[in-house]
């Protein structure tokens, strides 16, 4: 049995038998049932909810799990009962698609306060019981993560693709806000204009006032430059805040994910003026090469010590809250600094210079030229060989006897410790046969060409050896070892990887997607895919352990309700699924849900080949 597994038969005797003089705890037995894996992998669909006319974006239950709550690209709201799926209210007053909702308030008035955002860059305040609604225009762009705090749940963050997270509290008076009552309002504004969600959404009027609105700002993401516009005002370059989540309880810390690459834990006490690099940790796969992968969706678990990530085109991961890898290591997490041997053979490589056309000469017809190309590199110590030459030369080893890894000033790291991203297959092409232009030079390691000399120098052998040293160190190392490995730090002292588990199978690469734990103490992780289907992981362990398959397009949003096991999935289907487990599965049930899941492990080993990549704009789900 898994650690987060739960023996249902044995937990259901020691209740029956020590319940009654208070050695078993209904509450504890409830938590238990709710995250165990009898109910994990029994999920199935078992009602839907139907109404909605475009893609479904957002869902969220009420505090009590009484009510569903859901937000479309057809600009409506609608509250559901979630017992028995029946449309009990639809909102409007967004211009366009609805990102983001969720209720606020404590007690029953839980259930008749909501907030959402959209398109329109509006942040809606919806008092059902007062029978009004109030619009605050702050953002100047989509609205894309609606987050309440828990101490205090009439105060909520929202985050924008303008670049800003701010805090609004619905007791306060803000500018540029108004309300409205309900039964005023219509879909007549559905003739204003606002930008497509492909380009950023929003307002256009507004594009040039973001700064205006500083009672609101908690941290602005977005950087000044590219000369001023028409009213003589700097233009702003705003980096989209996908997902903002509050701390569970303490009230204060809240993370934000953005375009940027990853997820940043703030301390509302302790940002400098709006700065987002007021950040007090930083979490990040710092082993992803090149440019940033956006971070769509984060979350905290129940406890606040773990935060899970979903990167788009790549994988999920989990970190540890309490492990700050920049200020313990020295690292900048804002230069996108890369971590161990691996990655720093993988740099040098990328960074070879072309030869002068000076040192070309006497080529042979191949072009091959290895010996001058190695002793180029060494004597202009490009890659700082010369001084591991020296040290190797006083110490008496012989360099034909030395292993590769001795002939480099870098880290020693053997290809099992490296924890790698996974190559496409042009990657493993060019690690097989790299070329590295220089001047119409042709570097192939391991080639059998033999090249012309254009002087004599006792260097070149060396020089090869070093050159060939580096090159077969990135091949060796470029080894996805994932999750294999858990050891904090390798011999070079940096640490092996900045994440506790990665989690593998779905496929990320089509929309914008959340992310989040399930279970009492965040047992499982689970995400929505682009095949249409909802997956489960083992939180400790990233065992893949089960596959909800049911929608006819890709799924964006999973939703738990806080009280009884009951999961509410949407995403480019008009209808959100809802999934109650039926019990133990019968031995053909078990074999079925085992070989689908080694299926899509298989079929998903390497799902985000550039040809599979695609313009997440084009979409209609959030971005």
């Amino acid at each position: 049995m898994s650690s987060s597994g739960l023996n249902f038969n044995a937990a259901l005797l020691s209740r029956e038998v020590h319940g009654a003089s208070g050695g078993s705890n209904p509450i504890s037995f409830i938590d238990e049932f709710y995250s165990s894996e009898t109910v994990v992998k029994s999920f199935v669909n078992t009602g839907d909810l139907v109404g909605h006319k475009g893609c479904v974006n957002v869902v969220a239950f009420s505090k009590n799990g009484d009510l569903i709550l859901t937000g479309s690209d057809d600009g409506d709201l609608r509250v559901w009962n979630a017992s028995n799926r029946e449309c009990l209210r639809t909102l409007s007053g967004h211009v366009t698609n609805v990102f983001a909702a969720d209720f606020i308030g404590y007690g029953q008035s839980g259930n008749n306060e909501i907030v959402s955002g959209g398109n329109d860059a509006d942040v809606r305040y919806y008092n059902l019981e007062r029978g009004v609604t109030t619009v605050y225009r702050h953002h100047s762009k989509k609205v894309l993560k609606i987050s309440v705090n828990p101490a205090n749940p009439f105060i909520f963050l929202t985050c924008s693709a303008d670049g800003t997270v701010r805090m609004f509290d619905v007791r306060k008076s803000y500018l540029d806000t108004d309300t409205t009552e309900l039964q005023n309002l219509s879909h007549n504004n559905r003739d204003e204009f606002v930008v497509a969600q492909a380009f950023g959404g929003g307002r256009p009027e507004r594009f040039d006032a973001a700064d205006r609105h500083l009672q609101s700002v908690v941290v602005d993401y977005a950087t000044v430059g590219g000369g001023s516009n028409s009213q003589g005002r700097r233009r702003r370059m705003d980096t989209t805040v996908y997902c903002v989540d509050m701390h569970p309880s303490d009230g204060y810390s809240f993370i934000a994910s953005s375009a940027l690459g990853d997820v940043r834990l703030f301390d509302l006490r302790m940002i400098r003026a709006f700065h987002a690099n007021s950040y007090v940790n930083i979490f990040k796969n710092w082993e992803l090469p090149g440019e940033a992968h956006p971070v769509t969706g984060c979350a905290f678990s129940h406890d606040g010590s773990e935060v899970v990530a979903t990167i788009l085109s790549d994988y999920i991961y989990t970190f540890d809250t309490r492990k700050n890898f920049e200020q313990e290591y020295g690292l900048n997490g804002q230069k996108g600094e890369k971590l161990s041997s691996w990655a720093a053979a993988r740099q040098s490589r990328q960074r070879i210079p072309k030869v002068p056309e000076e040192e070309c000469a006497g080529l042979d017809a191949s072009g091959v030229k290895i010996a001058s190309l190695g002793r180029y590199l060494v004597e202009n110590d490009f890659l700082g060989v010369r001084q591991s030459r020296t040290k190797r030369r006083s110490s008496g080893v012989d360099a034909e006897g030395t292993e590769a890894a001795a002939h480099l000033d870098l880290p020693e790291h053997s290809s099992s410790d490296a924890p790698v991203p996974k190559r496409t297959k042009g990657q493993d092409a060019d690690a097989d046969a790299m070329q590295v232009d220089a001047h119409s030079i042709t570097l192939k390691p391991g080639s059998t060409s033999k090249a012309k000399k254009c002087d004599s120098d006792d260097d070149d052998d060396d020089g090869l050896a070093d050159l060939r040293a580096i090159l077969d160190a990135d091949d060796n190392d470029l080894d996805d070892s994932s999750n294999a490995d858990d050891d904090e730090e390798g011999e070079d002292g940096l640490p092996r990887k900045t994440y506790l588990r990665k989690y593998t199978g779905h496929v990320s690469s089509m929309t914008i997607k959340g992310c989040g734990f399930y279970g009492r103490r965040s047992e499982w992780v689970v995400s929505g895919s682009d095949d249409a289907r909802v997956y489960f992981w083992n939180k400790g362990t990233g065992e893949l352990f089960n596959v909800l398959a049911g929608h006819e397009d890709v799924v964006n949003c999973v939703a738990a309700a806080p009280n009884y096991p009951l999961l509410a999935t949407s995403g480019i289907d008009n209808v959100v699924k809802l999934w109650e487990p039926v019990g133990r599965l019968s031995e053909k049930q078990e074999l079925k849900r085992q070989k689908m899941i080694e299926s899509l492990v298989e079929e998903h080993r390497d799902p985000y080949a550039s040809e599979r990549a695609v313009d997440v704009g084009s979409m209609c789900t959030q971005q």
